[in-house]
């Protein structure tokens, strides 16, 4: 394969072939954000690109809502009733007759040069199939807990190597061919959850390779709060991600078990047992101590994107965060390891 070139050449001054895009919006009771996210997308495409919202059985008139002008610059697909995030980013598929499908999520808000960086990676990399960016610095929530979600998957996107092990739907591109040659998003299992990472996965085994490109990013404006972020960590990422990390031969994808994040989680659940025997045992006090100062030190790198960001009280504020998140994320992994043993047990008592 021919030298990757460098991102200099990817910026919006270095004019590309003009491929064609055809960008797809899933929305499913968007209308907090999707006004800004079309918005975003229309003003970021070139004029031969096409925009598709791909409407999954919104109950809201998210779609109907928009300003006039912007429903006149896209296509509208619908399906009466919600099908999940994989399918409907099918349906969306369907409608496309771009040279390059682009998928971007309803709460992300593209960058202006979005789009233009993406068009020059494929027209000067034949053979790149596909390529996921990133959340840009300044997330569109101002509360602490979305700030340190976003800023967190910022950070994981610039800092965990060139290519992914996984597709991502919030900001990603790849060529029709490969994608529909791929048997496109689960519509089953993974239909309504991980549905782009189970795709990367199929990608990665036929031997593609997903770039990434962190510099093609847009502002996320998903709100969290504690709660939120733990049900959406545990239900929608952990436990899932567990499951499909175990069934495909625990496959380790390095943006979520990469060494450092294995590290934080050995000394977050150090710390937990420290606390739990802390009445009985004499030192377990400075045991816990230790291991959060472990925890602290070994994401020295994370707080440091923090601190440019919001600076360093608001850094200081994310690692309670950042050890709920982490206690979730291992706690996710022991119940779905849980739940495939009690699943593997059952039928053989059932037979007994």
């Amino acid at each position: 394969m021919p030298d990757r070139p460098e991102n200099s050449a990817l910026s919006p001054e270095h004019p590309s072939p003009g491929l064609r895009l055809s960008v797809v919006i899933p929305v499913h009771n968007s209308a907090p954000t999707l006004d800004a996210s079309v918005r975003a997308a229309v003003a970021a495409a070139g004029p031969n690109d096409e925009i598709i919202l791909a409407d999954d059985g919104s109950t809201d008139g998210c779609v109907a809502s928009l300003d006039p002008l912007l429903l006149d610059a896209v296509t509208v697909v619908t399906s009466p009733v919600n099908i999940g995030r994989g399918p409907i980013r099918n349906l969306g598929v369907e409608s496309s007759t771009g040279e390059i499908l682009v998928f971007i999520d309803s709460d992300v808000a593209i960058e202006r040069t979005a789009l233009e960086r993406m068009r020059t990676a494929f027209a000067t990399d034949a053979d790149r199939v596909a390529l996921i960016g990133s959340y840009d610095d300044h997330p569109g929530d101002p509360g602490v807990v979305s700030q340190y979600r976003n800023l967190l998957h910022h950070h994981t996107h610039h800092t965990h190597g060139d290519t992914a092990t996984h597709f991502w739907t919030g900001i990603g591109a790849i060529r029709p061919e490969v994608f529909l040659a791929a048997g496109g998003l689960d519509t089953r299992r993974w239909a309504r959850h991980l549905e782009d990472v189970e795709f990367g996965h199929r990608l990665i085994d036929a031997g593609y390779t997903i770039d990434v490109m962190p510099e093609i990013c847009g502002t996320h404006y998903k709100r969290f709060t504690v709660r939120s972020m733990i049900r959406t960590d545990l239900r929608h990422r952990a436990i899932p991600w567990s499951h499909l990390m175990l069934a495909d031969g625990f496959r380790l994808d390095p943006f979520v078990v990469s060494p450092v994040q294995v590290l934080s989680g050995a000394f977050v659940a150090l710390a937990l047992v420290s606390l739990a025997i802390m009445p009985f045992a004499l030192h377990a006090g400075w045991i816990m101590l230790s291991a959060v100062i472990a925890f602290v030190l070994v994401n020295a790198s994370l707080w440091r994107t923090l601190t440019a960001a919001r600076g360093p009280v608001f850094a200081a504020l994310c690692v309670p965060l950042h050890l709920l998140e982490t206690a979730i994320s291992g706690f996710g992994f022991v119940v779905a390891v849980g739940q495939r043993l009690r699943r593997a047990v059952l039928p053989s008592r059932r037979t007994g």
